[in-house]
């Protein structure tokens, strides 16, 4: 008997492949989307992790206004403080970028090299991987830097510009116009007394600490010294470890989407054993009635879906976790971040999820609805007999009879209804996680192009007391706001009233800010509302009252009158350090802190449109595969249901283009009027998450979508619902007349 039954799950199998092939494909692709998400952020964080051990990362950085005597120095060292310099020039190079040259290292933030060795010779130098990489630079090309020709002898990647950002208050990385260079002590020495940098030397320090000093008693020394212009603990500086911040996030949304995905698999599957299990009603008895032990009955009928569900989170698993699954996920972080390819890991979690978590539900599914099928008794079996079904009467006589039969046909079939508007919110979350990663960006670059006023800002490492003609004098601070886990750059910016580059009319008082609309939003906050901010290097925390919100949306940002900003901080009447201007300005560099564009700002701007590109389109891709997935098997499980009836129709005359209408057509009602509540709440639900997926980002939380892109995520749908009522048009039109006789008593 067991081998009359094994044979015929062959059959079954070849009878339904079409429903057994889209069950397999819906938990293939959901695999994938959710091993490959979470693969590849594994990958990352264990390659950063890795490197940063490897390589020494820094526990923490500073910058003094100059250098710090070598007694201070010796002091910290005799503390068992390992501190480096790691001065810096920036140099024009190549076509509107920027090189930070570095010397080599030697016990800090080591350079790990994909190619090549690092700079021996004087004509030597080893560049920045992505900074190589989009400008088509290899091992053995030349670059000019301030005049002088070097040959470029390796290409690696430090763990202290993780994220190439030009300054930490920057919300984007421009890998193309922005890396770093390191030379030997000697061609550093040239380079400086050439003196053909756009900006001063900057003198950074590095330090690793011991188990004895602590970060904020070696800034209180720091202090004593009144040199001390910025100090950054590893944990706040947005460039350490960017990658793995980033997709730390990716892994939690993964985690999550897992968790949503497997509830869908679990409804979708007890729906479809669900009808397997009535439609062999007969059979179950049948066998039940001649002795057939249950346990036999069980495996036979566990058998095809747990192969079909394992196979599939095997199959779903294997590519979710090789190059071309979790490959594909990290190319977005390899190609923005700077960092070494990490290693392929295979963690247990998620191969034990993975391969085994489809065919166990499955199995647990199975195994509760067999039982209570087997408890049925064996005559209730072999009639067919259905289980009651309690409908409340809806009184319906006032309709046509086409949509009076559709309504009662939905609610005859409401769990099948539920898991096609389910399976249509899960897929359409997924959707607007995609819609959204772009909107923000899209977003993001139309409004930097319209707030950004200005053509120059200048800051000062040494302000002046004059402001330079043709220049507009502002006062710029650095704060630090955590927001979600993470720490956030805030600019305060004191303006006059005549800026004609921001335009906003400030009230007067200490405790007043106007706030930009990018913080606002990334803030949750408006008129009237209270901000704390801490200053990055005294630590001490400010509170101010929201005013008004202005239209900017570059980085975050607040605004207070410049001579109230002046007062709160204790400085002359006339100070500031920045300009702005529509055009160059002659200054001095040594004056010169940085210099930002707004050929920079914008072009910045457009950097996430670029790289998640192919994310958006894999989203999208997932989604629509889970959505004509399981309005397939369930529009089919209710033809299947309904076959009987469908034939009596047409033993009664009516044609099938009338029965299309009754079993097809009241389906895509249910998806187009379902679609206009799912859409919008899926957007609302989307947009109340998103944030939490980029907590680690500065910048807005525009996600304000066009009109019509509503209309078009609408009308796809609904070609959804046409291709798969094209698919099952033949299946409807192959039930003949005679099944009634075949299904008579």
């Amino acid at each position: 008997m067991d081998r009359i039954l094994f044979r015929r799950v062959f059959r079954e199998l070849k009878k339904n492949l079409i429903s057994y092939l889209a069950l397999f494909g819906m938990i293939l692709v959901g695999m994938y989307l959710v091993m490959s998400v979470i693969s590849a952020a594994e990958n990352v964080i264990s390659g950063v992790d890795e490197n940063a051990k490897k390589n020494q990362l820094e526990d923490g950085e500073f910058s003094t206004i100059s250098e710090l005597p070598d007694e201070t120095l010796s002091k910290l060292k005799e503390k068992g403080i390992t501190i480096e310099k790691q001065y810096y020039f920036d140099y024009d190079v190549m076509k509107d970028g920027v090189l930070r040259v570095f010397r080599n290292r030697k016990e800090i933030n080591l350079v790990r090299l994909d190619s090549g060795r690092l700079a021996q010779k004087e004509n030597e130098v080893v560049l920045e991987k992505q900074f190589a990489k989009k400008n088509n630079l290899k091992v053995q090309d030349s670059i000019q830097i301030g005049g002088r020709s070097y040959t470029i002898t390796g290409i690696g990647s430090t763990p202290d510009y993780d994220c190439m950002l030009k300054t930490t208050a920057d919300s984007n990385a421009e890998s193309s116009k922005f890396g770093t260079a390191f030379l030997t002590k000697e061609s550093y020495e040239h380079l400086r007394k050439e003196g053909k940098n756009h900006r001063s030397q900057q003198f950074y320090y590095s330090y690793q600490l011991h188990k004895k000093e602590s970060a904020d008693s070696l800034k209180r020394q720091l202090e004593k010294t009144q040199l001390l212009k910025e100090f950054i603990k590893q944990t706040e500086n947005p460039r350490i470890k960017a990658s793995k911040d980033d997709v730390i996030i990716n892994k939690y949304a993964g985690i999550a989407a897992g968790v949503i995905v497997m509830i869908l698999f679990t409804y979708v599957i007890s729906i479809f054993v669900v009808h397997n299990i009535e439609k062999d009603s007969e059979v179950i008895g049948t066998l039940y009635a001649q002795g057939i032990a249950k346990r036999n009955i069980l495996t036979h009928y566990l058998t095809l879906p747990v192969l079909i569900t394992m196979m599939a989170g095997i199959i779903g698993t294997m590519i979710g976790l090789s190059k071309i699954g979790s490959g594909v996920q990290m190319q977005d972080t390899l190609d923005y971040f700077s960092l070494a390819q990490p290693a392929y890991t295979y963690p247990l979690y998620l191969i034990i999820y993975g391969m085994f978590m489809p065919p166990v539900v499955s199995a647990i599914v199975n195994i509760i609805v067999m039982n209570q099928m087997l408890n049925r008794p064996v005559l209730s079996m072999l009639r067919k007999e259905a289980p009651k079904r309690h409908l409340k009467q809806i009184p319906l006589n006032h309709m046509k009879f086409v949509h009076r039969f559709q309504i009662r046909q939905f609610l005859r079939e409401i769990r099948s209804g539920l898991a096609i508007v389910f399976g249509m919110f899960i897929a359409l979350l997924v959707i607007m996680l995609g819609l959204d990663c772009y909107t923000i960006c899209k977003n993001q670059s139309d409004e930097f192009r319209n707030d950004t006023k200005y053509q120059y800002m200048y800051s000062y490492q040494l302000p002046p007391e004059k402001v330079p003609n043709g220049g507009e004098a502002i006062y710029v601070e650095t704060f630090q706001k955590k927001v979600l886990g993470y720490d956030q750059d805030v600019s305060l910016m004191g303006i006059d009233s005549t800026n004609k580059y921001f335009p906003f009319h400030l009230k007067k008082g200490t405790a007043r800010v106007a706030i930009s609309s990018s913080a606002a939003t990334k803030f949750n906050l408006g008129i009237g509302d209270c901000l704390s901010i801490k200053n990055k290097v005294s630590g001490k925390k400010y509170t101010f009252v929201i005013d008004k919100v202005v239209p900017y949306s570059v980085g975050l940002t607040l605004f207070m009158d410049i001579d109230s900003m002046r007062e709160l901080f204790y400085q002359k009447n006339r100070y500031f350090n920045a300009v702005l201007s529509d055009h160059k300005l002659s200054i001095p560099d040594e004056k010169i802190y940085s210099i930002t564009t707004r050929k920079e700002v914008v072009r910045s701007s457009d950097v996430f449109i670029n790289s998640m590109r192919s994310m958006v389109i894999t989203l999208l891709i997932v989604a629509i595969g889970i959505f004509i997935g399981v309005m397939y098997l369930m529009v089919n499980v209710m033809i299947e249901r309904s076959g009987f009836h469908i034939s009596l129709m047409k033993v009664f005359g009516y044609e099938n283009r009338e029965v299309q209408k009754f079993y097809l057509d009241g389906n895509g009602y249910l998806v187009a009027i379902a679609a206009l509540f799912c859409i919008p709440l899926a957007k609302k639900v989307m947009d109340m998450v998103y944030p939490y997926l980029i907590a680690n980002v500065s910048c807005g939380m525009n996600l304000t979508f066009s009109w019509w892109m509503y209309g078009v995520v609408y009308l796809g749908v609904v070609l959804c619902f046409f291709l798969v009522k094209e698919l099952l048009l033949a299946k409807l039109n192959k039930i003949l007349p005679a099944e009634v006789l075949k299904n008579r008593e």
